[in-house]
């Protein structure tokens, strides 16, 4: 396997001069060896003029005033067109892109809502297959060339091959009205492969999701961008246990990012979230840490030998206590502390 550094020579070497830091960063990726193997210098050179033109297209929309960073995410209506639009048109200008279209669309861009049509009949013209992963020695495959199909008397060579997984690749596209995303098997060499592959690219290079690349390839529309987004992933079935993940432009401030993050959550979990004391962190701690053999009046007891100035005298009340403490740490904002108790409230006994 190449290093990154000799990718990027090998790069360089078919671009015939060097390549900005700032394209290389966005080139080297964990994806890199991968489409290397697949594209090989040429391809990646390819992809190396592509940004190397988006970011030139990018200081001239700034030298026109088009482009500046959102004053706040609430009000970034301005900067998303613009930054939308500035993707677009370097979207159009790519070779690639004005390839498929010269081949598939000689009669011009299909209507938005002719996307889902035109996708089905070029999945009835399509062969129908299934990806089939094969585990093979790997002396099997080392002349093997991966930008053509596997001849099969080269399939016979392989020797003692293990299939380990069985599925089908699929390409995502959106119809006007309907807020869930559509997909469609895609075989390998149709016209959807190919349009598969053309919408992956758009998508890791825009930050657009696929179904948003699809419906611009076939129809010209606007993909909109989103300063931050924002998603959760739910875990042991509690929202307060997932994980966000957050995509964000180097344009938004901290501030910004704070406040979409912060909006996001509130949707996610719910307005207000409950504090957690420091009483409710060690009932925590406590009661996930008490013995199958021990009953719960016995672990009290040690509770009060712990904690005295957190003194029960029923179970049922540490119980309680313990269970809701859970409730609320799932429930909990980032930080843990002791808030100032509301006016009229007062300390109720245990």
């Amino acid at each position: 396997m190449m290093q990154p550094d000799e990718v990027r020579r090998a790069v360089e070497k078919v671009l015939e001069r060097p390549m900005p830091d700032v394209v290389w960063s966005r080139l080297n990726n964990e994806d890199l060896s991968h489409e290397f193997a697949a594209i090989g210098p040429e391809g990646l050179a390819r992809e190396a003029e592509h940004l190397i033109g988006f970011l030139a297209h990018q200081r001239a929309f700034q030298r026109r005033g088009r482009l500046r960073s959102p004053k706040g995410v609430g009000d970034s209506a301005d900067w998303t067109q613009a930054m939308s639009r500035l993707f677009r048109s370097h979207a159009e200008s790519r070779e690639d892109v004005a390839s498929f279209r010269k081949d598939h669309l000689p009669r011009g861009l299909v209507s938005r809502s002719g996307v889902e049509r035109r996708i089905k009949r070029w999945q009835r013209e399509d062969p129908e297959t299934i990806l089939l992963t094969l585990a093979v020695p790997a002396s099997a495959l080392k002349d093997y060339r991966w930008d053509r199909a596997l001849r099969p008397s080269e399939l016979a060579s392989l020797g003692e091959v293990w299939p380990t997984a069985i599925g089908t690749e699929t390409l995502s596209y959106a119809v006007p009205g309907d807020p869930w995303e559509r997909a469609v098997s895609v075989s390998p060499g149709g016209v959807l492969a190919r349009l598969e592959g053309l919408c992956e690219r758009l998508a890791r290079l825009y930050g657009w999701d696929e179904a948003q690349a699809c419906v611009f390839v076939l129809a010209g529309a606007l993909p909109l961008i989103d300063p931050v987004k924002v998603s959760f992933q739910p875990r042991f079935g509690l929202p307060g246990a997932g994980r966000a993940s957050i995509e964000v432009y180097d344009s938004v401030s901290a501030q910004q990012l704070q406040t979409a993050y912060g909006k996001a959550r509130a949707r996610w979990l719910g307005p207000r979230p409950r504090h957690l004391s420091a009483k409710h962190v060690a009932l925590v701690v406590f009661g996930a840490d008490k013995p199958e053999e021990l009953t719960w009046g016995e672990w009290m007891s040690r509770w009060n030998q712990k904690y005295p100035e957190h003194h029960y005298k029923r179970s049922s009340n540490f119980v309680r206590d313990y269970r809701a403490a859970v409730r609320r740490l799932f429930e909990a904002p980032a930080w843990i502390g002791n808030p100032k108790p509301r006016r009229g409230t007062r300390k109720t006994s245990e």
